[in-house]
């Protein structure tokens, strides 16, 4: 058959049909040959070029039901993160929500005491480390706050810090305001400043002394005065501030020396003398120098400007308020018929080397005689009426079976749940004898402080005098000087405390004359400041004052003389010290004099 093709190539016309209808050749079978290779479908021989392929798992696959969000530009502030903290980090625990509601007393009634500076003392805690400085202050918030903190474990309430809760170290100075009630009732402002007790943060307690009347030196009763200690009352000598002892951890004398009670006294003793040489010691070396006249003050149980506490265990007394312990049992067995007893005339002889006839009813200043002339029981008045029954006291609580305890702590007006007797000794030591002084712990702090530390108005002359840099006969000087409420504005600012975001500064400080309201417009005057070279001037609105608590702060419209304050607003103009004034006088202002530290700290907190 003759085929035809074009010029192309193709046969033109179609098959043949002959050739459809020819059977297909058989498949040919290679026994020898290798067997045929799979073929994959064509989805898996496809070419996936190299910007298709797919090495990461999408963020759908990865978060399921994650939205992307993608905003324009500009359409977000500067100000905003465009990725916000999960948290905010808190530095401290200080607020402004005002006293918590447990407080014994309401705004206004704070807010009356503060225009009262004869009512108020501002007194700082000083003593060495782990002298119990802040423990002291626990047993007065408890008191102001009405409260009961939980006695298996230590609150340490000035300790504000993060770092210082978890370091169990006081770091920064803690201003504590509270408002307590002294032995007869009436009510102080009491604004205190726990300061730390290590050799390199005492630039804190100088900050501290400078802005305060009264210096409470805190000494432990096993350690006795240390070094820290010596410079604690030096440095009280030289900002002319009033010195009161607190003798504390008396427990130690008890639970861990185990010492008889006439050896603890003989100790308690030695403590307050060597007290009484570093003050005589320190007071004549500073004599000449800061012109102080008199002889050195004398710490004297008797005078009522010691106290013995176990801050640990919640409890503080005087001679005057264990005194009282007496005087109001007698009072309660004879049902009001028998005449009182006077507690300051008993406590005055329930130290040094008086005794009591037992048979006469008496003190004297011998031991007494037992029948035929022996020598009686020589036992000092303090020993018999003060340390004996305290150690009655921890004997029944760590050795007596709860049914038993209860029976004998009812006696003492001690009661006690069920839950509680069955505490372990370290609490139930805390719960019993706290219950014992509960009212008489914070008084006899406030009697103490009250009688022995001055008031602003009584004490603001010396200071004046003695850290003013102005002229002492100026306008400035002279209000300060009579704590004026009228006349212009003096606030000394002596610290700066750190916000609990730790993101600004409030200035910590404390008024002389004027009253530093919010709003007000005031010149804030550097370290660097003279009347012939203003340059460290700057003013500055104040954004808000307050008065601290520890944990917390009550905001307040204004303040007035003697009190120590925290001032918002100028913080940012403070360096270290920093003097607020207003233009309401001619008198040119001055500041008061920088802080003079006794040492220079080797460790710094970054």
């Amino acid at each position: 058959m003759d085929y035809q093709f074009d010029e192309f190539g193709n046969m033109i016309g179609g098959e043949s049909e002959s050739e459809d209808e020819l059977p297909p050749p058989p498949p040919v079978e290679d026994e020898g040959g290798p067997a045929p290779m799979e073929t994959e479908d064509d989805e898996g021989r496809q070419i996936v070029l190299h910007e298709d392929k797919k090495y990461y798992p999408d963020a759908a696959d990865v978060y399921p039901g994650a939205k992307t969000v993608v905003l324009d530009e500009d359409a977000q502030p500067l100000e905003e993160p465009l990725l916000k903290p999960a948290a905010a980090k808190i530095f401290s625990t200080l607020g402004d929500q005002g006293p918590p509601p447990s407080v014994n007393y309401d705004r206004a009634f704070l807010m009356g005491l503060l225009d009262a500076p004869t009512l108020i003392r501002n007194v700082c805690f000083l003593g060495a480390l782990h002298c119990g400085k802040t423990s002291l202050v626990d047993v007065l918030v408890e008191q102001a706050h009405g409260v009961e903190f939980d006695p298996a474990r230590q609150v340490r309430y000035a300790d504000t810090r993060k770092d210082e809760q978890e370091r169990q170290l006081s770091i920064k100075l803690a201003p504590v305001s509270l408002v307590l009630p002294d032995s007869r009732g009436k009510h102080y402002v009491l604004h205190l400043a726990d300061c730390p007790g290590h050799a390199n943060f005492s630039d804190e307690g100088t900050a501290a002394l400078r802005a305060a009347d009264g210096a409470t030196i805190v000494v432990d009763a096993v350690e006795g005065v240390v070094g820290q200690t010596e410079r604690a009352i030096a440095h009280a000598i030289e900002h002319r501030c009033a010195i009161t002892l607190v003798v504390n951890k008396v427990d130690r004398l008890i639970v861990e020396l185990k010492l008889p009670p006439t050896d603890a006294y003989f100790k308690l003793v030695h403590t307050i003398d060597d007290a009484n040489a570093k003050i005589a010691e320190a007071w004549e070396a500073a004599r000449l120098r800061l012109e102080l006249d008199g002889g050195a003050p004398r710490l004297a149980p008797a005078k009522g400007n010691v106290l013995f506490a176990s801050a640990q265990h919640g409890w503080v007394f005087s001679l005057e308020s264990f005194a009282r312990v007496y005087a109001d049992a007698r009072t309660r067995d004879a049902g009001g018929s028998a005449p009182g007893v006077d507690a300051k005339k008993l406590g005055a002889r329930l130290w040094g080397d008086r005794y009591f006839d037992a048979e006469s009813g008496a003190f004297k200043t011998a031991p007494p005689s037992a029948e035929g002339g022996a020598p009686g029981r020589g036992v000092r008045s303090f020993v018999q009426f003060v340390l004996e029954p305290l150690y009655k006291i921890y004997a029944h609580v760590l050795g007596e079976e709860p049914d038993e305890l209860k029976e004998v702590l009812s006696e003492v007006g001690v009661k006690l749940s069920k839950d509680e007797l069955c505490l372990d000794p370290k609490p139930l030591l805390k719960c019993a004898l706290r219950r014992f002084f509960r009212d008489r712990a914070a008084p006899a702090v406030v009697d103490c402080l009250a009688r022995h530390a001055p008031s602003p108005v009584a004490n603001a002359a010396a200071k004046v005098s003695a850290h003013y840099l102005g002229e002492a006969d100026g306008a400035r000087a002279t209000a300060a000087a009579a704590s004026d409420g009228a006349g212009p504005l003096c606030v000394h600012i002596v610290k700066l405390l750190s916000t609990p975001d730790a993101t600004d500064f409030v200035a910590y400080g404390r008024v002389y004359a004027g009253r530093v309201r919010v709003g007000a417009r005031v010149n804030v005057l550097g370290e660097a400041y003279s009347p012939e070279d203003p340059e460290d001037s700057r003013p500055r609105v104040v954004a808000g004052v307050s008065i601290c608590h520890g944990r917390h702060a009550t905001p307040v419209t204004d303040a007035g003389p003697g009190n120590c304050v925290l001032i918002e607003g100028v913080g940012a103009a403070v360096a270290k010290t920093a003097t607020l004034c207003d233009d309401a006088s001619d008198d040119p202002p001055a500041i008061f004099e920088p802080l003079r530290f006794d040492n220079t700290a080797v460790v710094k907190l970054a």
